[in-house]
């Protein structure tokens, strides 16, 4: 199973206004994000990493 990695990166962007994602609070192991948040500055918007898995569905999108 892939999972998210660091080089993936600078290829993904904000859903919300496309701005640059950075990595917080990660848990890695062997390479891999297993857990953390990437983090738009330009919107302040947070994404979970969970699992491997970025969600990277805007909020108004997201089931409640």
């Amino acid at each position: 199973m892939d999972v998210m990695q660091e080089r993936y990166l600078e290829l993904l962007r904000c859903p919300t206004c496309h701005g640059e994602l950075v990595l917080r609070d990660a848990r890695e192991q062997d390479g891999e994000i297993w857990s953390g948040t990437l983090y738009c500055g330009s919107c302040e918007t947070g994404y979970d990493i969970k699992e491997g898995i970025p969600f990277l569905m805007p909020e108004e999108h997201a089931e409640g």
